[in-house]
């Protein structure tokens, strides 16, 4: 069964946001065993925006899928290789599961890439369809979504599990920064390192090393207010600032050096 985190864990992806303390809970749930090798965490999260006003959260890429329970529906999001900006209105819930990476192949999603930077009902490509409606149950409905997940029967394939092996060497080694690189770590020549990739995860292993290292980049910037933008481009391992800036604008829609500003503008106002 699925037991509550009390200590929130670190989120990567969430981009710093401009919801305000007491508009949103966010609550995160440890999967059961069954369930452990094939969802990283199941997350419920409320929100309450004052009338006529909205909130804007940007999602960093990841490469993990997520089931997706809304109160009308219930969706698959496929791994997003851009960054998605949620607009948070009135008041609402959802809770979701986060896959590991290459847990959409053990789910029967035997061509991820299908589902890149897509969401789809759940009755699309799995049996099925199922919505929820409790209004205020974040363990009720972490018992159910396992029920509804672990019903699904998921089973990793060497492929899946070759894809889970290469994201966490990617993310723990923030000092590669190339595919040879990575290939190397492996023991696999490069072509093999980008069709497990490719068909396990739907995504390049380039991409992969860029993605993280831009995550490790957003929490940085968050942490400290004076980080050396030269000296931050140059331990991600980017040849200069210029190919650092430009990935991470890309990736974000702001600059390294704009972000770093509004992360800290509220503390400083505050000063």
């Amino acid at each position: 069964m699925a037991i509550e985190i009390d200590t929130p864990p670190v989120v990567r992806g969430l981009f710093k946001s401009d919801i305000r303390p007491g508009e949103r809970e966010l609550r995160w749930f440890a999967p059961c065993d069954r369930l452990s090798p094939f969802v990283q965490r199941l997350w419920f999260a409320r929100w309450a925006i004052p009338a006529g006003e909205h909130r804007t959260q940007v999602l960093l890429p990841h490469p993990s899928a997520n089931f997706v329970f809304a109160e009308e529906s219930t969706s698959v999001i496929g791994v997003m290789t851009r960054s998605a900006v949620q607009r948070l209105e009135g008041n609402g819930m959802a809770f979701g599961a986060k896959l590991q990476p290459g847990a959409l192949r053990a789910f029967g999603v035997i061509e991820p890439w299908r589902l890149r930077d897509t969401a789809v009902p759940a009755s699309s490509p799995f049996r099925g369809c199922w919505s929820i409606y409790h209004e205020d149950r974040p363990r009720m409905l972490a018992a159910e979504v396992e029920a509804y997940l672990i019903a699904l029967q998921p089973r990793h394939d060497s492929l899946s599990l070759k894809a889970s092996e290469i994201v966490q060497i990617a993310e723990d080694n923030l000092n590669i920064s190339s595919v040879a690189s990575l290939a190397d770590r492996l023991g696999l020549s490069q072509r093999s390192v980008q069709e497990i990739c490719h068909r396990g995860l739907g995504v390049h292993p380039k991409w992969l090393i860029r993605c993280f290292r831009l995550q490790d980049a957003a929490l940085r910037l968050e942490a400290e207010a004076n980080v050396s933008l030269p000296g931050l481009a140059q331990g991600l391992g980017y040849f200069d600032q210029a190919h650092f800036t430009r990935d991470f604008k890309r990736a974000t829609g702001v600059s390294p050096g704009q972000y770093r500003l509004s992360a800290h503008a509220g503390a400083e106002a505050s000063s």
